[in-house]
């Protein structure tokens, strides 16, 4: 298994970023905030899976890391920073 693009940046305003997994098992997405939203925790094979965000109305930056890991592979450790409303 390998994933390509481990750390993202999202401005402000929300958006989407993809993220490449390559595969040829199940994977899953683990230990994932609520304030990031994924079409599925869990596929098969490959794929561009594209995750979003909506605005971060706070006065505080958000940073997240979660995980991609497929039985028997390394476990790929991602994170996400989203700036915060100036």
């Amino acid at each position: 298994m390998e994933v390509k693009h481990l750390d993202f940046n999202i401005e402000k305003e929300g958006g989407s970023k993809s993220i490449m997994i390559t595969s040829n098992t199940v994977w899953n997405v683990t230990n994932n905030p609520s304030w990031l939203k994924f079409p599925t925790n869990r596929a098969f094979g490959n794929t561009d899976l594209i995750f979003s965000c909506d605005s971060n109305i706070t006065f505080y930056p958000r940073n997240a890391k979660f995980n991609i890991s497929a039985t028997g592979t390394k476990t790929f450790d991602l994170s996400v920073k989203q700036n915060a409303i100036s």
